[in-house]
């Protein structure tokens, strides 16, 4: 007998089938053991932070944008109601704005801070001030889907191409004549957006960049034209400090700046978008959220999946809450020293939470797909399979399930299509650090292989560092 590594995923891989590739890491990520191998591996597999229920209200609608307007204040649009949140969560109801569609907001320098809000589908346009919501009759602004503001002026794009500016710190009073044409392709503007002292100008096949110039009537002249990479939806652009990251109109997911995004998808993300229908593809949601120097795409399509990129690693793993096909979690925003979301359930907001190993108290899985075990064409016989995992980790008090922990591992040998063969394996009640997995008896591997399956759901700390098979090839 001899032993074989089992490699744990670094990142999600699907096959167009699964018998080809049928690796998975859902509601989990990899974390780098020091530059120099410092731990037992490469890479330790830990299961993703929890969601904490952060806000004090009672809202039914789900999130549809949010913006910080100050340290104090956090405003959610939150299916009709525009609502405003303190740093302890509790909320003030501004007012009623219809629709289920995105919205875009930005807030302006004024002596009492303007928040322009614009929905992306309806495209209606309100102005929050002091509390206080108002849809203002501006009869020289074209019907608008996105707002931006750079340097003194809110910006607001149109569908036809044409960018329209506000006076200097002021959500109203547009001059008929502050307005230039992005016309590098004639596709119009899907959405604008403000980055790095630059207005980005996206269209459905193409982006523009214009810089500040200070000239009136409209103080916005194009530094690059027509480059070649469009929005296939508004909502999934999102923005860190180093650039800028959106599905463009072919499906690849681009991040960078000044024109020179890169693909950084796979090919099984794309296939996922590829699969949706095309108003499907219009609602794809992406924010940004970090835990613990793990910089993350999050990318939510409306009920069939979503994927996390982990900008630091260059990796793609999937996110899954209990009973449902994608994540809860809508979008992020940066609040108060932490990353806040809304649902895509209901009006109620989340913190991430990296010392919850819950979803406000609802279980999530962490579950591994290694990459198919196999001694093509002759396959072999496994006598044990076993697994280093991170031990005594169980929860000194509360449920059965996490005061003991348990790994359940099974397999598959059509790729992922069934499992069988499921048990259930200790990770070690508390203190009992030297608790390793080592099961024996599983029978014969075919000449396809098997892929193997780990998941574990406690509300602990979840972690897996190596595995091995104990096992002997056929001949």
């Amino acid at each position: 007998m001899t032993d074989y590594p089992l490699p744990l995923p670094s990142e999600s891989t699907k096959g167009r089938d699964g018998q080809e590739a049928a690796v998975r890491l859902i509601n989990g990520y990899t974390e780098q053991m020091g530059a120099d191998q410092d731990g037992k591996a490469v890479y330790t597999l830990y299961a993703q932070p929890g969601l904490t229920r952060w806000d004090t209200g009672n809202f039914s609608g789900v999130d549809r944008g949010s913006l910080v307007l100050d340290n104090n204040t956090l405003i959610y649009l939150l299916g009709h109601q525009l609502v405003g949140f303190d740093a302890s969560g509790t909320p003030t109801i501004y007012g009623a704005i219809p629709g289920d569609d995105q919205v875009s907001m930005a807030r302006n320098r004024n002596g009492t801070p303007q928040v322009g809000i614009v929905l992306s589908t309806n495209k209606l346009y309100y102005v929050l001030q002091g509390g206080v919501l108002t849809q203002p009759v501006e009869a020289n602004l074209p019907a608008p889907t996105s707002i931006a503001y750079l340097k003194g002026n809110f910006f607001y794009g149109i569908a036809d191409g044409r960018i329209f500016a506000s006076p200097q710190e002021q959500a109203t009073g547009i001059n008929a004549l502050a307005f230039a044409s992005a016309n590098a392709d004639a596709g119009g503007i899907v959405r604008i957006l403000a980055h790095v002292g630059y207005l980005y100008i996206f269209g459905p096949r193409s982006m523009e960049i214009w810089q500040y110039t200070g000239d009136t009537p409209f103080p916005l002249a194009p530094v690059q034209q027509y480059i070649a990479l469009g929005l296939l939806a508004p909502a999934s652009l999102a923005e860190t400090d180093r650039g800028l990251l959106w599905v463009d109109h072919k499906g690849f997911v681009r991040f960078g700046r000044d024109g020179g995004a890169q693909r950084v998808s796979t090919h099984s993300v794309e296939r996922d978008i590829g699969k949706l229908s095309n108003y499907d593809k219009s609602k794809l949601i992406g924010s940004i959220c970090t835990f613990e120097g793990h910089e993350c795409y999050v990318l939510n399509a409306p009920s069939q999946w979503t994927w996390m990129y982990d900008i630091n690693m260059q990796r793609w793993f999937e996110r899954k809450s209990y009973g449902r096909d994608r994540w809860i979690a809508s979008t992020f925003t940066w609040f108060n020293s932490e990353y806040i979301c809304g649902s895509i359930v209901d009006g109620k907001l989340y913190a991430l939470d990296m010392t919850n190993f819950t979803e406000d108290n609802q279980e999530y899985v962490l579950e591994i797909w290694c990459k198919n075990a196999h001694n093509f064409p002759n396959g072999g016989l496994i006598d044990a399979i076993n697994v280093d995992i991170v031990s005594g980790i169980g929860n000194p008090t509360g449920a059965y399930a996490d005061v003991e922990p348990m790994l359940i591992i099974d397999f598959s040998s059509d790729g992922g299509k069934t499992f069988v063969g499921e048990r259930l394996n200790s990770l070690g009640a508390i203190g009992d650090y030297r608790k390793l997995i080592q099961s024996g008896g599983w029978g014969r591997i075919n000449e396809k292989g098997r892929v193997w399956r780990f998941r574990a759901s406690a509300a602990v700390l979840r972690a897996i560092i190596q595995a091995t098979l104990n096992g002997r090839k056929s001949v």
